[in-house]
């Protein structure tokens, strides 16, 4: 009991095991005993050339930490977790989510209190007016989502053109270890983006005719109405879980909801599996392509459920390593 209350004294008197204390439980647990030790030799080297310049060691100890900067980012660089937005940034990132949230929303309100419905960009402020509750949930949380994504863009953008140099090391943009994080939400973007608003563009046949071209859905009414609100349903809590892995530390939390979101994807490919009649073609040439379209649309769902199966699988581990 003593010898370790001598190791706490020890380690709160040296600021660099301290911060390398703090540091390692957040770094690759493979990589963890490399990149301490790389650290370590690099941290006492830059305090000895401090001290050589007439610094106290404390003072040469501090100063030789605070150059490495906060170890949540510095564990990033490493791969360790998913941080994007550094923890001396985010307050500012919280105040302009909230700003950005605070004013779409009141230019949603004002758009349909006027009654118009306005794209700026890609920035889209909905008319609500007529709008199922459900409806008016969904446009609001997508909105919001989308808001939070654009600015974890530009702060994400602004640490990767700004790289920090290490001692004895190189150097580098985080584009590696950051691009991966982003890449979860763009299926879920464009699923969501492709089932409310373009879903007649894309999921449609285009012919001419002689009123010219003629785009015919192939999606059936019923079909849509029955899948249209857990797809939607499925697809934001995807984006937020994505969303908070990006700009949060690995914990338990993450993990919970990861598996929560693969669990939920998961039974929502068994019920499309189990749909009916997903496509209503109009009699004719055009009745002939739904069993290939079904078919198409049956092995996708296939081997989407064993993919999702594995995914739930690999988060539910993921889950019960955190919590242990």
């Amino acid at each position: 009991m003593t010898f370790r209350k001598h190791n706490n004294e020890e380690l709160a008197a040296d600021p660099v095991e301290q911060f390398l204390a703090d540091l390692a439980p957040k770094l690759p647990r493979k990589k963890r005993l490399d990149i301490m030790t790389e650290l370590r030799s690099n941290l006492r080297d830059r305090v000895e050339e401090l001290e050589k310049k007439g610094m106290s060691p404390e003072t040469a100890a501090r100063r030789a930490v605070a150059e490495l900067g906060d170890p949540v980012s510095l564990a990033a660089e490493y791969g360790g977790g998913r941080i994007i937005i550094p923890s001396t940034r985010y307050h500012i990132f919280k105040a302009l989510v909230i700003t950005l949230v605070s004013l779409h929303l009141c230019a949603s309100v004002m758009a349909t209190i006027i009654d118009i419905d306005l794209t700026i960009l890609f920035l889209r402020i909905p008319n609500l007016r007529g709008l199922q509750v459900y409806e008016v949930v969904t446009a609001l949380a997508t909105q919001a989502l989308a808001d939070v994504g654009i600015l974890t863009v530009l702060f994400w953008w602004s640490q990767l053109t700004m790289p920090r140099s290490l001692p004895g090391r190189s150097a580098l943009p985080r584009l590696v270890e950051a691009k991966p994080h982003w890449s979860g939400l763009i299926g879920p973007l464009v699923v969501l983006g492709i089932v409310n608003i373009w879903r007649n563009d894309v999921l449609a046949l285009h012919m001419t005719s002689s009123n010219g071209w003629q785009a015919v859905p192939i999606l059936a009414d019923s079909f849509v109405k029955a899948y249209i609100w857990p797809v939607n349903l499925v697809m934001l809590l995807a984006i937020g879980v994505h969303t908070y892995k990006i700009i949060s530390n690995p914990t338990a939390a993450v993990a919970g909801a990861e598996f929560i979101y693969r669990l939920a994807a998961f039974v929502l490919t068994c019920a499309l599996l189990g749909a009916r009649s997903p496509f209503d073609l109009p009699p004719g040439q055009l009745d002939a392509l739904e069993p290939l379209f079904t078919g198409l649309f049956r092995l996708g769902l296939l081997a989407t459920l064993f993919a999702t199966a594995f995914a739930v699988y690999r988060a539910g581990a993921r889950l019960v390593s955190r919590v242990r």
